[in-house]
């Protein structure tokens, strides 16, 4: 029951309000504070001579001349802070009024009690550590404790969850169930939904209701979300607990088919449905599950409540529909937190300066589009209209080129592969700490993890290919600071409160800026700072490159809003290359045997599966589950969903075809550099051999000739002999004397005149 709990709400097409929650189409306004080191007599580190080049680049997305304030590093102090320099914001693109309290995120003014909480919630709360309420808990409690339907909006890390919880809780505890009382039975009902689009974001959301129930007493919770036995769950759903908090699809899944002691699943008692992170609620891929579940919920009693950091034209529509008078909670337009740093990192994709020059040149067109009015006369607007035409004809070519050709050298087919450098550079110079490394696709996420794993860092992933036991236990390592470095896909984007996180790494960046918003609210949470590092691709991220520059021109009584463009020194790069290229072969090794593992278990499933067909016959049929969408509503919905993503990222087929082409080049490529390498330390091996062979030839043919040569002068010396002889024979022939009497073949006994010789002597 709402203030007035004598009326039923009574609701009709023509009582429905068309402004709800005020969404509108204008530009978020980010806040940044330059937190820069600066030193007149500091010198600049070498990572500094990128500067030039950046400031050419970053040009075209501020749209102000000039190359801003560069900030110097001391030589000793390049593994704190990163060289770089601040990038000019355009302030005239946006307004420069802040609203309610934006820039801050506590509210010290007002009390826990103020807000008209009961005793025990606010000594609760003062037990955990809230000290005092955030700007979106002093208006959102009130307004949900008066009985109206909410729509909030505030920044990421203002404490959304406590806004709804808080309330929620009060009127649990204070307020007697509404069914139970009208019907005048002792069966319990289920009082209040809590629909959350993540499984990890469910457990955060119970683990703060318990630690809030541990000072109050009399209210039970049960979760259900995906991953995780359905008994289990069954089981604490048979006691009728009275929070649910749940995922739309196990909760869809429980509604159709779950038939406990108590029938069906029912929820015609439900007081109260929060949705958190309500713009990703109610995409295309869950709407339809949230339209089931509230369509369920008496429309007359039930109170809804709509929490997020952003908000979208579908939001709008759904609360036209199935919100009555709606109160808005808007703390501000600004979408970061005002102590976030901002921070960009280039790849630089070759160290040629003709390859630079190539692809900043078509960048500046491209960022100069929507950036606000440029100095000059109306020649110097013309031409450079002029060249974003022909920049983007250039890049729309380049593009086309890239999907029709694969055997084009282009310098993006290595493109994560430097990116990988770069973040594993970073992570030896500056974050130690606890860091969140976002990626798009879940193999990034997988390959990144098994690097910094060979590397020696301690990391852990999150991601959807893995199992829920998993996904909790990377998600609780990394809490507890059993890790430093966890990458992420967007499951773990929204709503996430870990406390420690001190900087965001946006490894790929997003391709809308509501998810850039998500991803860099896991830092800098609750007035506290953090760091959002984003490695920028001139040649893929021009176009939201040039929305956060966008946004971020906004000027406050806090700050001014900028944005650093950071360099990676060379040295410190070297390092991280050197180290990369050595750990290559495991990572690639690790991947295969996980592949083949995956190989089998699918044989495996395959196997199991024909068992089970076999002895069907014998073995009584399961009921069939029903859902909420037939089988070609389901289809044509994820269609649309594939339709939308594809239109709103920019993915196309030709283009993941491309990505998944180069990835298999490069396998391809490694496999032949193997293969060259092994066969080349084959022929060394072989030349080595026989090089040894010659040089024993040539030994011998020379020990042949040698041995040759003495046979010879041996021969010779014989015919020598004997012709001395036949010439002393023939002398003393003539002379008359009488030959020598010598038998033949036989040596003389007596001493030759040689021997009687030495003899004498």
């Amino acid at each position: 029951m709402r203030a007035s709990h004598q009326n039923l709400r009574k609701r009709s097409s023509g009582e429905k309000k068309n402004n709800v929650c005020g969404v509108s189409k204008k530009i978020f306004r980010i806040p940044y504070v330059n937190t820069g080191v600066n030193s007149d007599d500091a010198t600049v580190t070498s990572g500094d001579a990128m500067i030039e080049g950046a400031s050419e680049f970053f040009f075209g997305l501020t749209g102000v001349k000039g190359t801003g304030d560069i900030v110097p590093i001391r030589k000793e102090e390049w593994k704190t802070d990163m060289p770089g320099e601040t990038i000019p914001v355009n302030n005239s693109c946006c307004g420069s009024k802040q609203r309610n309290g934006a820039g801050n995120q506590t509210q010290d003014q007002v009390m826990w009690i103020e807000l008209g909480l009961c005793k025990a919630l606010v000594r609760a709360v003062t037990h955990i550590g809230f000290l005092s309420p955030t700007p979106v808990q002093v208006q959102a409690i009130p307004a949900v404790l008066g009985g109206s339907d909410v729509c909030a909006r505030a920044v990421t890390g203002s404490g959304k969850t406590a806004a709804f919880l808080l309330p929620l809780l009060h009127i649990l505890l204070t307020r007697a169930p509404q069914k139970q009382l009208h019907s005048g039975g002792k069966r319990r009902f289920i009082r209040s939904i809590i629909l959350l689009p993540t499984r990890e974001l469910g457990m955060q959301c119970q683990y703060m209701l318990q630690q809030v129930l541990t000072h109050t007493t009399g209210l039970t919770v049960a979760l259900a979300i995906g991953g995780i036995a359905q008994t289990a769950q069954e089981a604490a759903l048979e006691s009728i607990p009275d929070i649910l908090i749940a995922t739309p699809g196990r909760l869809v899944d429980l509604l159709h088919n779950y038939k406990g002691a108590h029938g069906s699943l029912d929820v015609s008692g439900v007081e109260m449905v929060v949705l958190d992170e309500c713009d990703k609620m109610l995409t295309v891929t869950l709407k339809d599950q949230v339209v089931d579940i509230i369509q369920r919920v008496p429309e007359e009693t039930r109170q809804v409540l709509m929490f997020s950091a952003t908000m979208t034209s579908e939001v709008d529509e759904f609360a036209k529909e199935h919100l009555f008078e709606p109160k808005n909670v808007d703390v501000g337009h600004v979408a970061l937190q005002s102590k976030l740093r901002q921070q960009f990192v280039r790849i630089r994709l070759s160290s040629d300066a003709t390859t630079t020059t190539r692809t900043t040149a078509p960048l500046r067109g491209c960022y100069n589009e929507g950036n606000g009015e440029m100095e000059g006369d109306e020649e110097e607007k013309v031409d450079n209209k002029k060249k974003r035409i022909r920049s983007k004809r250039l890049r729309d070519a380049a593009k086309s080129e890239a999907v029709d050709s694969h055997e084009t050298e282009d310098a993006l087919e290595h493109l994560t592969k430097i990116k990988s450098r770069f973040l594993v550079a970073l992570c030896l110079g500056y974050f130690r700490e606890k860091t969140i490394v976002f990626t798009r696709y879940r193999t990034t996420a997988h390959r990144l993890h098994l690097l910094f794993t060979a590397l020696g860092f301690t990391s852990a992933e999150l991601q959807g290919n893995q199992p829920q036991e998993e996904r909790f236990a990377s998600l609780k390592k990394f809490a507890s600071g059993e890790v430093q470095y966890l990458f992420s896909t967007d499951v773990a984007s929204r709503g996430l409160d870990i406390k420690g996180v001190s900087t965001v790494v946006n490894f790929d960046l997003p391709p809308t800026l509501t998810a850039y918003i998500h991803r860099v609210g896991r830092t800098a949470r609750i007035g506290g700072s953090g760091t959002a590092v984003s490695l920028v691709d001139e040649s893929k991220d021009a176009d939201i490159m040039r929305k956060i520059i966008t946004v971020s021109g906004v000027v406050n009584s806090h700050q001014v809003s900028s944005v650093k463009r950071r360099d990676v020194p060379d040295e410190l790069l070297s390092e991280a290359t050197r180290k990369v290229n050595a750990v290559f072969p495991q990572v690639r090794g690790q991947l295969v045997a996980e592949a083949l593992e995956e190989k089998i278990a699918q044989a495996e499933r395959r196997y199991s599966r024909s068992a089970e067909e076999m002895f069907a016959d014998g073995v009584t049929a399961q009921p069939k589950k029903t859902w909420c969408l037939s089988r070609a509503e389901r289809k044509r919905r994820d269609e649309e969903a594939r339709r939308l993503y594809e239109k709103e990222a920019e993915v196309t087929v030709h283009h993941f075809q491309n990505e998944l082409s180069n990835w298999e080049r490069e396998e391809k490529e490694f496999l032949q550099k193997q293969k060259l390498a092994r066969r080349q330390e084959r022929d060394a091996k072989a030349r080595a051999a026989e090089r040894v062979k010659n040089a024993h030839r040539e030994l011998r043919r020379k020990s042949e000739k040698k041995l040759q040569a003495g046979a010879i002068k041996k021969m010779k010396k014989k015919k020598i002999r004997e012709a001395r002889k036949q010439r002393r024979a023939e002398s003393r022939e003539r002379n008359g004397k009488a030959a020598y009497k010598r038998r033949d073949g036989l040596k003389s006994k007596s001493k030759s005149r040689h021997r009687k010789r030495m003899a004498r002597h």
